[in-house]
């Protein structure tokens, strides 16, 4: 399912089949250009423009907006 909505995205998959031959455990790392990692979670692109594109939202939420810690009064 990932794969296929990756695909659909235009994303395109780099595959490496890192398995040892004396273990027998199967390891492949992949890659995904374009996509951006877990952390420096309020940095550009996963929080603002997916949902947009996505058609969840109008316009980018704040930064402000995002888990605030205290309710605003």
């Amino acid at each position: 399912a990932c794969v296929k909505l990756a695909a659909r995205a235009g994303h395109d998959f780099l595959v490496l089949d890192q398995t040892r031959p004396d273990i027998d455990v199967p390891v492949v790392r992949v890659i995904v250009p374009g996509l951006r990692h877990f952390y420096r979670r309020f940095g550009p692109g996963r929080l603002y423009d997916v949902p947009i594109a996505l058609g969840l939202r109008k316009r980018p939420v704040r930064e402000a907006d995002l888990n605030p810690l205290f309710p605003r009064t």
